[in-house]
């Protein structure tokens, strides 16, 4: 499977779903409970600015809404149709910027960045590497990125080629994905210049296993 450029590749699916069609490609998955971001929230709840990446619909920034957070919130999101929506719905409270990861050039600086849901599996290895570096730079000493993907080995609802590699089939257009080994983070990691990473399992309420991995920026001196 030819994995350069599954971004671009990729975005037709974005551009053509419906709100309503991604709220129940999020209840099937189990991620409209917000499970994911429970087993986070150790890592979230005394941070002040935060940054989305790949906002959807909103699910994390309701999350974040309801929880009462009351730093700054930044989302990124490259779907015309999902960012008329979610300005229409957080742009009071959310400063949303419309962009592709790969290119999108903004003066960013957060404590924590939240890339869930399996975003990271839009873009192919290179293409990762290139993104998690591009976040390190927008993150303040000390601060986290916090990557949720599949497990690996654990069959997910599109047609796998192998472990890491995976094609969903919808009306909306097919999608080729890349699932990050715990070796490919750990690359990722020490590449873009973290310092550590955590790896945390957990299940969805529709016992879809997942990875969770939390990357760590340094501070002077540490």
């Amino acid at each position: 499977m030819d994995t350069q450029g599954l971004n671009d590749k990729n975005f037709d699916f974005y551009n053509k779903i419906g709100v309503d069609s991604l709220m129940e490609l999020a209840i099937r998955g189990g991620f409209s409970t917000h499970r994911d971001l429970e087993v986070v929230e150790q890592f979230i709840k005394n941070e002040d600015s935060i940054l989305e990446l790949g906002a959807g619909y909103g699910r994390c920034l309701d999350y974040l809404l309801v929880k009462g957070h009351t730093g700054p919130i930044t989302a990124i999101e490259q779907s015309q149709n999902l960012m008329n929506y979610l300005q229409k719905r957080y742009g009071q409270r959310v400063s949303i910027i419309k962009g592709d990861l790969k290119i999108v050039d903004a003066e960013i600086k957060v404590d924590v960045a939240l890339w869930m849901w399996s975003g990271i599996l839009d873009f192919s290895r290179e293409e990762q590497l290139e993104v998690i570096t591009k976040i390190f730079g927008w993150l303040n000493p000390g601060g986290r990125l916090i990557i949720d993907v599949p497990k690996i080995g654990f069959k997910t609802i599109a047609d796998h080629t192998d472990e890491q590699h995976i094609k969903l089939h919808s009306p909306y257009g097919d999608m080729e994905c890349y699932i990050p080994s715990h070796s490919d983070i750990e690359q990722y990691a020490s590449n873009a210049g973290f310092i550590n990473f955590d790896e945390i399992h957990y299940d969805t309420v529709t016992e879809k296993q997942r990875t969770i991995f939390v990357m760590k920026k340094g501070v002077m001196g540490e």
